[in-house]
C-alpha cells in the first residue's frame, strides 16, 4: 500500500479484529493487507439474486435432509465421518497409512522374490549334486563285457 492511498478508520467488534490478527499474522501480511486482500475476494464472489422464498425453501429443505440422515446413523457414525471425511486430518490420515501399507506390501514383495531366488538357487545346487558328473577317463561298459 502506498502512502497516497486513502486512510480509513473504523470500529470493529474486539473478537473480530482478533481473528483478522490471527489471519494476518498466518498469511504473513499486515492486517491492512490482510483487510484489502479479503475485501478484494469478496468483491469477485458472484451475487446472488435469488427469490427470498426459494431461499428459505432450500435452506429448510437441506436442514430436513440433514436431520433424516442424522436419524439413521449411529452416534458412532456420525462421530467417524466427522473424523474421516470432514476433516483434513482424517484424510492426511489415512493417506499415511495407505502410504504404510504400501511400504509394508513393498517391502514384503521383495522378501518373498529374495526367498523365491534363494529356493531356486538351492533347488539348482541340490540337482547338481545328485546328478554325477562323467569324467573323461570313466570308461563305458561295452557289449562285450
Amino acid at each position: 500500500m502506498a502512502r497516497t492511498d486513502p486512510q480509513v478508520n473504523f470500529r470493529i467488534p474486539l473478537d473480530l479484529n482478533e481473528k483478522l490478527k490471527r489471519a494476518a499474522a498466518a498469511n504473513n501480511r499486515s492486517i491492512t493487507a490482510e483487510l484489502v486482500h479479503r475485501l478484494e475476494q469478496s468483491f469477485k464472489l458472484p451475487v446472488l439474486h435469488a427469490d427470498p422464498a426459494v431461499v428459505e425453501w432450500a435452506m429448510t429443505d437441506f436442514v430436513e435432509r440433514q436431520e433424516k440422515i442424522h436419524a439413521e446413523m449411529s452416534e458412532n457414525e456420525i462421530a467417524d465421518l466427522q473424523s474421516i471425511v470432514f476433516t483434513d486430518h482424517g484424510l492426511r490420515a489415512l493417506r499415511e497409512q495407505l502410504a504404510e501399507t504400501q511400504a509394508a506390501a513393498e517391502e514384503s514383495l521383495a522378501t518373498l522374490l529374495k526367498s523365491v531366488e534363494d529356493i531356486k538357487r538351492a533347488v539348482s545346487a541340490a540337482e547338481r549334486k545328485r546328478v554325477p558328473k562323467r569324467s573323461s577317463n570313466s570308461r563305458k561298459p561295452s557289449s562285450s563285457d
